[in-house]
Parts: C-alpha cells; structure tokens; sequence
C-alpha cells in the first residue's frame, strides 16, 4: 500500500550474555555495546531485503513479504530466540 512504511522492531540483547560468550569462546576483549550493534545491522539488513522484495515485486505480495515471510521471521521471532 502506498505510504504504509512498517516500523522496524529490535528487541533488546542481553550484552552481559553475549560479554560471556565472547570470553568462553575468544581471548581478545569484548566491545560493550558490538552484539546490540550486530543484531540491529542484521535486522535493518533483513528489512531491507524486504523492501527491495516488494519493489521487484507486485502489490499483492507485499502483505505476505511483510508480516509472512521475512520480517517476523528475521527480524522477530528469530531474533528473540536468539538473542535473549
């Protein structure tokens, strides 16, 4: 639908979680702040590839590319999961 611009969601990441892993599985010094950064340069990626879906394809699938397909699946439900 013309003007109908969805809102990207980040959920919030637990930095302390993702401090300890980085200590357990590396020994260089974890960034504050780089997994929050991560998972907001990979969603806003994700909801780019939807936009660029919808302008190569018709109306009718922009419904199914919006709420469907790629943005709860990467930007929501998988990002849950994975990072809380």
């Amino acid at each position: 639908m013309p003007g109908d611009e969805r809102k990207t969601i980040y959920y919030p990441i637990s930095e302390d979680a993702a401090r300890r892993a980085k200590e357990m599985n590396s020994f260089s010094d974890y960034k504050p702040g780089s997994a929050t950064e991560e998972c907001r340069r990979c969603v806003d990626e994700a909801a780019a590839l939807a936009e660029r879906q919808k302008a190569r394809g018709g109306p009718m699938y922009h419904e199914k590319i919006d709420r469907g397909h790629i943005r709860p699946k990467i930007g929501g439900e998988y990002e849950r999961e994975f990072f809380q």
